[in-house]
């Protein structure tokens, strides 16, 4: 799936003599936000646990927090740091991969339809929209 979307991409950036690192960095940027947005919050653990890595997977997840004024078991749900995600997405040069990963236990369940915030998950959704507005990301690179 992901193999034919980056050779898509090649092939265009080739086509309209874009630079190919700028166009990936836009795309990958695209997508986390969009995860970010479409992640179903109960406690906000989920939506705070997308984890970005370039050639390299950041197992790692939002650690648990209760607070007083949160309901035991609750978390924070801290804004996105996009400072962080942008300093790691930009290091990125074309024919890297960029990893975008949620790894909490639950997060499968979840792509697979448990919540009724998310029913049809949110990678699968994030990934169609991704091609389908791929002209638009790349039209907002020139």
């Amino acid at each position: 799936m992901m193999g034919s979307f980056a050779l898509d991409i090649s092939r265009f950036v080739q086509k309209t003599g874009l630079k190919p690192d700028v166009v990936l960095r836009k795309l990958a940027f695209t997508a986390y936000r969009n995860l970010i947005l479409k992640s179903p919050v109960d406690t906000g653990r989920f939506r705070a646990s997308w984890r970005i890595g370039v050639d390299v997977v950041d197992l790692s997840t939002y650690p648990e927090v209760t607070h007083k004024g949160i309901a035991q078991g609750g978390y924070a749900d801290p804004p996105p740091d996009d400072s962080g995600v942008q300093a790691v997405i930009g290091t990125a040069k074309f024919g890297q991969v960029i990893f975008i990963t949620n790894n909490l236990p639950y997060a499968q369940p979840l792509e697979d339809g448990s919540s009724k915030q998310a029913p049809q998950g949110v990678l699968a959704i994030t990934m169609a929209e991704l091609r389908s507005g791929f002209q638009a990301t790349v039209n907002s690179v020139k």
